[in-house]
C-alpha cells in the first residue's frame, strides 16, 4: 500500500456511517433528519424539505449533442449542494456532481489498528452527514440509505502522526492543499441490499487530491496547470514524486489525484453463462462506466473549486496526464470538459476497459471486477458475446471518448511488450487518437516506469513546449 491510504475491508468502513453520524443532525439546519439504522446497516436519511430550486432525486449532468456529449451518456448522481459559490458555478455553467471541500493535511499512512479504524470511521460519518446535509430537496419525504465503500475499496485518512509530514518531504515537496471529493450514486439493482436497507440505496463515493505550488526556486508566475492521475491504488508512487517535482521546477502547479475514486477498485462479481450473457454485458458497463466517470466528477469539481479559489490560474493552459490506470480513464476525464484542456499526455493506457478486465495480468492483483465465465468453447463464445455487448452499452468507455482530445496536442507513451494494460489496446488507443506523437519504450509496462523518471525532464519540456507556451528555464534540482 502507498503512504496514506488503505485497502478497505468493508465490515469496519460500512458501520462506521453508524458512528456519531446522529450528533451532526443539527448541521443540517432542519433539511435533513438522521435516523440510526440496526447494526451494520448504515444509515438512513430522511429529507424533509429545503431550499433547492431543482427537482429531488438524482442529477443529470449537462450535456449537448450524441454519444460521450450527451447528458444520458453520464451516470447520475445524488442531488447535492456542491459547496462552491453561486458565481463560480454560473461562470462554469454547470454544478459539480458532489460536494468538493478543502480538508486539513496531512494524509499519513492509515495503518491497522484500533486507531486508524477509529480515523476512518469518524471520516466516513463526516462525509455521509456532510452529503445528506447538502442533500437537494424540493420537498416531500423519503427514507434513503447510504451505505459506505465495501471491500477491495482504497481510502485515504487524515494522519494525527506528528511525524506525518515527512511524507511530503520528499521529490514532490508539500502539497499547498488537500482535497476531497464526495458523491452519492443509486446502487444498482444488482448491489445486494439486505434486510437492513430501508428505502432507496446509495453509494458514497470518494476521492482525495493535492494541490502543489511551482516550486519556489521557479521564480516567476505559474505556467499552468497540470492534473496528474496515477495507476491503481496510487502507484507507481516514487515515480509520481518525481513526476510532480520536476513539473514544479517547470513552473507548473500541479493537481495530483492521490489514487482513484473509493469504490474504484471495491470488488463486485458477475457469473456469465449464454443465458445471460446479454444482461451481464449491460450490467458490467454500467459498473465499468460508473467508476470511470466518478475519476471525471472528482477532477472536475477539483478545477472548479480552483477557479474560485485561485483566480490568478485563470486563463493558464491546463494539461492532463495519466499513467496506466490514470490513462486509461484520461478520455473520459478531458470529455467532461474538453474545453479546459489544451494537451495531454497518456503514459501506459488503452481503450476499451472489458477488454483490458479480460486481459490485463493485473487482474487478479486488483481484484476489483470479477468475471466467472464458462470454459472451453462455450466460454469462448460467452466472452465474445460479453465483448459485443459491452461495446452497444458502454458508451462512454475511453474508446467512445476519444474525440473529446481532437484538435489537442497528445503525447503517448507505449511499452511495446505491455501485459498490464494490454499493448494491442494502447496501439488502439494511440490510432483512436489519430497518431499522435508517441514515444515506444521495449519491453514491458514495469520496465516502462522503470525507464520513466530519466525521461521525465524530456516530458516536462514537451508540456513546456507543447502545452505551456515555451520551453522556458526550468528551476535547479534540489540537493
Amino acid at each position: 500500500m502507498s503512504d496514506g491510504a488503505r485497502r478497505s475491508g468493508g465490515g469496519r468502513v460500512w458501520r462506521a456511517v453508524l458512528a456519531g453520524v446522529l450528533s451532526l443532525a443539527g448541521a443540517a439546519g432542519g433539511c435533513v433528519t438522521f435516523y440510526q439504522a440496526e447494526p451494520g446497516g448504515g444509515t438512513r436519511v430522511r429529507s424533509a424539505g429545503g431550499d433547492a430550486t431543482d427537482t429531488p432525486g438524482l442529477m443529470q449532468p449537462a450535456g449537448v449533442g450524441a454519444g460521450w456529449q450527451s447528458r444520458e451518456a453520464w451516470p447520475a448522481r445524488w442531488r447535492v449542494f456542491s459547496g462552491l459559490r453561486r458565481s463560480t458555478i454560473t461562470a462554469a455553467g454547470k454544478s459539480p456532481m458532489g460536494v468538493i471541500t478543502r480538508i486539513e493535511g496531512p494524509l499519513g499512512s492509515a495503518r491497522r489498528g484500533p486507531e486508524a479504524e477509529k480515523r476512518i470511521e469518524e471520516e466516513l460519518a463526516e462525509d455521509v452527514s456532510l452529503l445528506a446535509a447538502r442533500h437537494r430537496s424540493a420537498g416531500g419525504s423519503e427514507t434513503i440509505t447510504i451505505r459506505g465503500e465495501g471491500k477491495g475499496s482504497y481510502l485515504f485518512a487524515r494522519s494525527r502522526d506528528a511525524g506525518a509530514e515527512r511524507i511530503w518531504d520528499g521529490p514532490a515537496g508539500r502539497p499547498s492543499m488537500y482535497l476531497k471529493f464526495a458523491s452519492a450514486r443509486e446502487a444498482p439493482e444488482y448491489v445486494q441490499r439486505g434486510p437492513e436497507v430501508q428505502g432507496r440505496l446509495l453509494l458514497i463515493d470518494r476521492t482525495w487530491m493535492a494541490f502543489y505550488e511551482p516550486a519556489e526556486a521557479w521564480g516567476g508566475p505559474a505556467r499552468g496547470v497540470v492534473l496528474l492521475m496515477p495507476g491503481m491504488f496510487g502507484t507507481p508512487k516514487e515515480v509520481l514524486d518525481l513526476t510532480v517535482g520536476v513539473l514544479r521546477r517547470h513552473g507548473w502547479c500541479v493537481l495530483r489525484m492521490l489514487s482513484q475514486p473509493s469504490r474504484f477498485t471495491e470488488r463486485q462479481e458477475f457469473a456469465v453463462d449464454a443465458s445471460n450473457v446479454e444482461e451481464m454485458s449491460r450490467r458490467v458497463a454500467r459498473e465499468l462506466v460508473d467508476r470511470a466517470a466518478e475519476c471525471a466528477y472528482a477532477a472536475e469539481a477539483a478545477m472548479m473549486y480552483l477557479d474560485q479559489q485561485r483566480p490568478d490560474l485563470a486563463g493558464l493552459p491546463r494539461a492532463a496526464v495519466g499513467m496506466s490506470g490514470g490513462a486509461m480513464v484520461l478520455p473520459q476525464v478531458v470529455a467532461r470538459e474538453p474545453a479546459r484542456y489544451s494537451g495531454a499526455v497518456l503514459i501506459a493506457g488503452g481503450v476499451d476497459y472489458l477488454r483490458i478486465l479480460l486481459d490485463s495480468n493485473y487482474s487478479d492483483w486488483i481484484d476489483a471486477v470479477r468475471l466467472r465465465l464458462p470454459g472451453g468453447a462455450e466460454g469462448t463464445r460467452v466472452r465474445a458475446a460479453l465483448i459485443d455487448g459491452y461495446r452497444r452499452h458502454a458508451g462512454l468507455d475511453s474508446a467512445d471518448c476519444l474525440p473529446a482530445l481532437a484538435g489537442k496536442r497528445v503525447l503517448v507513451l507505449h511499452a511495446a511488450s505491455d501485459r498490464a494494460v494490454p499493448a494491442d489496446l494502447g496501439e488502439e488507443m494511440w490510432r483512436g487518437l489519430g497518431e499522435p506523437e508517441r514515444w515506444v519504450f521495449s519491453g514491458g509496462h514495469e520496465i516502462l516506469f522503470l525507464m520513466l523518471p530519466a525521461q521525465l525532464e524530456r516530458l516536462a519540456t514537451w508540456l513546456d513546449e507543447n502545452v505551456g507556451g515555451g520551453a522556458g528555464t526550468p528551476a535547479p534540482a534540489a540537493n
